[in-house]
């Protein structure tokens, strides 16, 4: 899970600079799911940056494999 102080923000970033979509929207959170796998954005009244500096691999994100994580990223030139 991926904290986010500004929802409709994230909403807004994933959707425009990532192409992707929330699956699922509840109250106080979004669900994703892409070629990779899956990941939830929750809001949050702060953080600390540092947890969370390893990458989304290790935290509330889902992989399927690393071909298809990879594949995905190129498709969407990240």
């Amino acid at each position: 899970m991926l904290p986010a102080e500004d929802l409709e923000r994230a909403r807004a970033f994933y959707s425009e600079k990532l192409g992707l979509d929330p699956v699922e929207q509840r109250e106080g959170g979004l669900r994703y799911v892409c070629v990779s796998g899956e990941f939830a954005i929750f809001i949050s009244a702060g953080c600390n940056p540092a947890a969370y500096a390893d990458g989304l691999g290790s935290r509330g994100y889902r992989r399927n494999s690393a071909r298809t994580s990879r594949a995905g990223s190129q498709v969407r030139g990240i």
